[in-house]
């Protein structure tokens, strides 16, 4: 029996060694190499990444590959001796229903991957000016490949390449400021608007304007039966101060959340509250600071921002909740701090054609989700803004 349960160990090791070495001056052995040690073992297995990490006690670096198989159902863990590439050990694990909502829109991604993870890790590294074995991660990501380059353990920089194309993107949204606040403030803020409006008036979708000196929200209600739209701008204190602007027609993707909360066969949480408490009951190491409602893929959702003191560096990310769900259900991306522009008005990560013509198209009207300065009317200065911020 014991030489049965080694059997899978040895055969590793056969395999690895009938493997193409890489060169002797190379510090660790290459994370392509890495893959596909991982891929003779377990073929199955799609790889989406690569990791250094050393143990401060033995001081021995370890690569971990990461991978989980096309059907979703098993993900791998093979971890390597960094230096001799002797295999330490493999575990596989049954996908959990949060690892396999990260998953799912990345494997789809690797169908049409032509570059590999020694490429994407040269890329970064002569982004950066630096060796290729200080390249500690490779991560496949959404939509491009995520590299991770770190001099230090606790210097993280990260470059974003196109896994097609197989050139770098620009890095932004990195270390942009963002204002944040307990998923308790904004519930402080909706249940202001709320009571400034009255009963008639549902709630759509909020933003956080400001952190200091005081949280600032606005949020945006709508009158089913009208079909209007007002901002109520709510500064947090003691009690909170309301500010709400005229009313106004809704347009954009405000337009489409409008028309999901007038359809009376749309199942959703019948507060902001109720969202917020199923998305912690997903993710319960995070704080919400923005809720909306939203039609994103074709589906009515909840969404709410949030940050998490627990991820390294503070990632960021936004939780999807399907509104026509019982169970609690989310899908989590994230990418590190980053905060969506001003003029993101579809909130999408980028400005770009889409933001200019609704900027256009409310020309000179009263239309506060898109008065980015505030001047009352559609003007040159929201234009700027847009342009300034082109992605």
């Amino acid at each position: 029996m014991g030489f049965v349960r080694l059997l899978p160990l040895l055969c590793l090791a056969f395999v690895f060694h009938a493997l193409p070495r890489t060169a002797a001056a190379q510090v660790w052995i290459g994370f392509d190499e890495s893959v596909a040690l991982m891929h003779a073992f377990v073929p199955q297995c799609e790889v989406t990444k690569v990791e250094y990490a050393t143990d401060p006690i033995t001081a021995r670096t370890v690569v971990s590959v990461y991978g989980a198989t096309m059907k979703l159902d098993v993900s791998y863990l093979l971890e390597i001796d960094a230096v001799t590439g002797a295999p330490v050990s493999l575990s596989s694990a049954p996908l959990t229903d949060f690892e396999r909502s990260q998953l799912l829109p990345v494997l789809p991604r690797l169908q049409f991957c032509t570059m590999t993870f020694g490429a994407a890790a040269q890329t970064s590294a002569t982004a950066l000016s630096r060796p290729v074995n200080r390249v500690r991660l490779v991560m496949l990501g959404y939509a491009n490949t995520l590299l991770a380059y770190t001099a230090r353990f606790d210097d993280l920089v990260l470059v974003h390449c196109d896994s097609i194309a197989g050139v770098r993107l620009a890095d932004g949204f990195e270390g942009e400021p963002v204002a944040r606040a307990t998923s308790a403030q904004v519930s402080s803020a909706i249940s202001s608007a709320e009571l400034a409006l009255g009963p008639s008036w549902r709630f759509l979708r909020s933003k956080l304007v400001a952190q200091t000196p005081a949280v600032v929200c606005d949020i945006d209600m709508l009158e089913p039966v009208k079909n209007l739209v007002r901002r109520a701008r709510v500064t947090l204190g003691a009690p909170n101060q309301v500010v709400l602007s005229v009313p106004f027609q809704s347009r954009g993707t405000l337009a489409d959340d409008a028309a999901m909360r007038r359809n009376p066969a749309v199942r959703v949480p019948s507060t902001p509250q109720e969202a917020a408490a199923r998305m912690h009951a997903s993710a319960t190491n995070v704080r919400f600071f923005d809720f909306r409602f939203s039609n994103l893929g074709g589906q009515p959702k909840w969404c709410g921002s949030v940050d998490s003191p627990q991820v390294h560096l503070s990632a960021e990310f936004t939780m999807f909740l399907s509104a026509n769900e019982v169970a609690s259900t989310g899908f989590i991306w994230g990418r590190r701090e980053f905060a969506l522009a001003a003029g993101d008005f579809n909130r999408d990560a980028r400005i770009t054609a889409y933001e200019l013509a609704e900027i256009l198209n409310t020309w000179g009207e009263f239309y506060p989700p898109y008065d980015l300065n505030e001047s009352g009317l559609i003007d040159a200065g929201d234009l700027a803004i847009i342009l300034s911020a082109w992605r």
